[in-house]
């Protein structure tokens, strides 16, 4: 991680919230292709805290509605069925909740 951090510092903080994007997409990826058995949705949380810690903060929002959405399309697109058509998305705005609560702003709201 202490390497992953090194490289970071490294970019331009302009290119941060795109690299997070691509990062994202490959997730994506690998979660539809892993299929619905397996649960990927931590991993998402990496690129949202990447941007909040190292970019500007509404860059995070977006990071993590994407991410969220991005979880949502990769389940229903590894073929998983969900008795009623509010599950996935009962389950898409709660990973929202988690993914806006790391990027920090939940807390900046509230106070």
């Amino acid at each position: 991680m202490k390497v992953l951090f090194e490289y970071i510092n490294k970019i331009p903080k302009k290119t941060i919230p795109v690299f997070c994007i691509l990062l994202i997409i490959l997730l994506g990826l690998i979660d539809v292709i892993t299929g619905y058995e397996v649960s990927f949705s931590i991993f998402y949380l990496l690129p949202v805290m990447i941007v909040s810690w190292y970019s500007q903060k509404y860059y995070a929002v977006i990071l993590s509605i994407l991410s969220a959405l991005t979880w949502l399309i990769a389940d229903l697109h590894a073929g998983h069925i969900y008795p009623h058509f509010m599950i996935p998305v009962w389950n898409g705005i709660m990973r929202l909740g988690i993914y806006w609560k790391k990027s920090g702003l939940l807390q900046e709201s509230i106070s």
